[in-house]
C-alpha cells in the first residue's frame, strides 16, 4: 500500500512475488466503504481491497487461462463466472510455465480498467441506498438470486428496483412468467402512481388527485428505459434466445427473470427439478456473461430456514445453499417479519445479503408497502 496516498494501491504482494503497478490504483471511499468499482471490488478496509485484488488474480488464473482481455475490458466476471468452460486442474499444470506472464499481465490489464472509466462493467446499483452502502454495483456478467417465501414481495422489489434504475437512465429488461400482461402493467402503474395495486387493476380510480397520479404513473411508464418480455414459450433454451435477442436491441444493463421456478422442464433432461434449475441458472449465467448484462432471478425460498420467522438473522444458517443457489455470484434472501406474524403490522422488511463475491454477509433494513407494490429505503436511524 502506497503510504503517501492512503487511498491508493500501488503494489501488491503474491506468493513471493511484489507486482507493481505503474500507476497507483484510486479507491474510493463512502460512508466507510472502500471500493475499486471499475473491478467491483469492495471492501471495509485497504486491506480488504488488496484480498480482493488477489482474489480476482487467482479467479482469472483458475477460470481464464491465458486470456486476459475481458479484465482488460472491465469485464470482471467473465472471469469469475465462466461455469460452462470451467478448466480441471491438469489444465493449470500444463502451462505452469506460462504463469508468470500471466500474473504480469494481470497488471496490465487491472492498470487499464482502473485509467479508462469507460472500460467499467456495465454494472448496476442495488437501487436502495443503505444495500449500496455495502455493494457498489452488482457488475454486467454476474447472475443474482432474489429469494424468499411466495407473497413475500419479490415481484415489489424487483419492479421498485428496477423503476429506480430506470428513473437514473439505466437500461433494464422484465421477463414476466409469473402474471398476465395486464396484472404486470397494473402493479407497475401502481408503483409509479403510489396506488393501490387492487385499484388501478381493478379500474376503482375515482376522478381528481387520484385520476391525474394515474395518468402521470402511464406517461412515466412510456418514458422510462423498461422493457417487458413476456414468452411464448417457457422452456429454457426459448427464454434465452428471446433474452439474448432482447438484450442485443435494448442493451440491458439489467435483466430481471420473474420467476426462476416457472422455466419449463426439459424433456429428456433430468429426472431431477432442482438439478434442471442448476442446468438452467448455468445457461443464464453464461448469458449474462455473453451480454455483459447483470441477471437477476427471482425464486421461490429452496430452503428452510428458521431464523426468518423470528426475524433475528442467524448468517450462520442462510449460508447453507442449494446446488441452484452455487451457482449464483449473489444470493438475496427477502423477509418480512409480518409475513410470519399476521398480527404485526408495519413496514418493515429485510434485505438479506446471503452471498457476494467480494462483500461480506449483511441485513439491511428496507421498508415496504406492498398493496401499492413498493419498496424503499427505511428512514434514516438518527
Amino acid at each position: 500500500m502506497n503510504e503517501k496516498a492512503p487511498y491508493k494501491v500501488d503494489s501488491l504482494h503474491y506468493k513471493g512475488k511484489e507486482l507493481k503497478f505503474k500507476v497507483p490504483l484510486s479507491i474510493e471511499v463512502e460512508n466507510g466503504r472502500f471500493s475499486i468499482p471499475q473491478l467491483g471490488i469492495n471492501g471495509d478496509s485497504q486491506e480488504g481491497i488488496r484480498a480482493g485484488l488477489t482474489d480476482l488474480l487467482e479467479n482469472i488464473i483458475l477460470y481464464a487461462g491465458d486470456d486476459l482481455s475481458p479484465v482488460a475490458h472491465g469485464k470482471r466476471a467473465w472471469v469469475l463466472a465462466r461455469l460452462a468452460s470451467k478448466k480441471p486442474v491438469s489444465h493449470l499444470e500444463s502451462r505452469s510455465q506460462k504463469l508468470d506472464d500471466t500474473i504480469e499481465s494481470f497488471v496490465e490489464v487491472v492498470e487499464k480498467a482502473c485509467k479508462d472509466k469507460t472500460a467499467a462493467t456495465r454494472g448496476v446499483s442495488s437501487g436502495f441506498r443503505d444495500v449500496d452502502g455495502f455493494i457498489s454495483r452488482l457488475p454486467g456478467g454476474e447472475l443474482s438470486i432474489i429469494e424468499g417465501p411466495p407473497g413475500v414481495g419479490k415481484t415489489s422489489l424487483a419492479l421498485s428496483w428496477v423503476i429506480n434504475l430506470c428513473r437514473g437512465g439505466r437500461r433494464c429488461l422484465y421477463v414476466n412468467l409469473a402474471s398476465r400482461k395486464e396484472s404486470f402493467v397494473g402493479k407497475l402503474l401502481a408503483n409509479l402512481a403510489g396506488l393501490p395495486v387492487s385499484s388501478v387493476v381493478h379500474g376503482n380510480i375515482t376522478p381528481g388527485e387520484m385520476w391525474e397520479r394515474f395518468m402521470q404513473a402511464a406517461s412515466e411508464s412510456r418514458s422510462l428505459p423498461l422493457y417487458r418480455l413476456f414468452p411464448a414459450v417457457y422452456d429454457i433454451g426459448s427464454i434465452i434466445e428471446e433474452i439474448r435477442a432482447a438484450c442485443e436491441k435494448h442493451s440491458a444493463d439489467l435483466v430481471i427473470i420473474d420467476y426462476l421456478q416457472l422455466i419449463g422442464r426439459v424433456t429428456g433432461a433430468h429426472p431431477n427439478r432442482t438439478e434442471e434449475l442448476a442446468d438452467a441458472v448455468r445457461c443464464l449465467k453464461q448469458l449474462a456473461i455473453e451480454s455483459n448484462s447483470h441477471i437477476a432471478c427471482l425464486m421461490n425460498l429452496p430452503r428452510q430456514i428458521a431464523c426468518l420467522k423470528s426475524g433475528s438473522i442467524n448468517l450462520g444458517e442462510v449460508r447453507g445453499f442449494t446446488i441452484v443457489e452455487e451457482f449464483a455470484d449473489t444470493v438475496v434472501i427477502l423477509n418480512r417479519p409480518s409475513y410470519w406474524h399476521k398480527e404485526q403490522s408495519g413496514s418493515a422488511a429485510q434485505y438479506i445479503l446471503a452471498k457476494h463475491p467480494t462483500a461480506d454477509l449483511q441485513v439491511v433494513e428496507l421498508s415496504c408497502d406492498l398493496a401499492k407494490a413498493r419498496f424503499f429505503d427505511a428512514p434514516s436511524k438518527t
